[in-house]
């Protein structure tokens, strides 16, 4: 009972699985931010994009706002239809690139 206590009142110097998954998000949403500044540097509609991409337009405006973990898969789609590459859109968390 005490550990999920803990688990669910996370303290990031206490826990550092925390950091992890700040860090996760932070990842997202810089990720959906490269993607969507490609998009529209590219001209294309969320729409056109998840329709090149088969992709369903809701998940997409998901990735782009960072609340969705994109899979390898679904961003090699996304790579795919915006006809870049995956260093086009991997973002710099914390001073590093991926």
């Amino acid at each position: 009972m005490i550990i999920s206590n803990r688990m669910n009142q996370c303290n990031v110097g206490y826990y550092p699985f925390c950091a992890r998954d700040n860090l996760m998000d932070d990842f997202a949403k810089k990720l959906g931010k490269n993607i969507k500044m490609m998009r529209v540097f590219k001209d294309k509609s969320q729409a056109e994009l998840a329709f090149v991409s088969e992709l369903d337009q809701s998940y997409l405006s998901r990735v782009e706002n960072g609340t969705v973990n994109v899979t390898v898969i679904k961003l090699c789609k996304i790579v795919a239809a915006l006809e870049c590459t995956f260093l086009d859109l991997l973002p710099e968390v914390q001073g590093m690139r991926i």
